[in-house]
């Protein structure tokens, strides 16, 4: 059930951001690139990895997140867990495909360093206020 609402979630996020084209212009060639970044995207979302590395660059702090923003290049040849996973290996130099899959594994990255800088910051605070409890008794 868990994995059917989480399924059902990424397929809504997907189709919300990937829907660059209009219903008028999916014809043809469009409709074949237009295929092609929707599978981009999904990629992306389902076997990108290296969550854990941008949660601990965001720990840095806002450099880390600011830094993930303008150096993070993300590619599917970069990622052994798409490269092991994805149906779509094919497509890894089509550029429709690379440029959704980019766009959906660098914000993924953005958002787990913004994460863990969020995270950083309430543990600081946390020991902040217990430091202060001990500090008073």
């Amino acid at each position: 059930m868990k994995n059917t609402i989480l399924s059902a979630f990424t397929l809504v996020a997907v189709m919300l951001s990937s829907y660059s084209y209009s219903q008028d212009s999916i014809r043809g060639n469009d409709q074949d690139n237009y295929t092609k970044s929707i599978k981009g995207t999904m990629d992306a979302e389902r076997y990108h990895g290296k969550q854990a590395e941008h949660l601990l660059l965001g720990c840095v702090g806002i450099y880390g997140v600011a830094g993930t923003a303008l150096l993070s290049e993300p590619s599917p040849y970069n990622d052994p867990k798409t490269m092991a996973l994805s149906p779509n290996r094919d497509l890894f130099n089509d550029p429709s495909y690379l440029t959704a899959y980019e766009k959906r594994a660098k914000r993924k990255n953005i958002n787990n360093a913004a994460i863990g800088w969020g995270v950083s910051r309430v543990a600081i605070a946390v020991l902040a206020v217990v430091a202060w409890g001990a500090m008073s008794h």
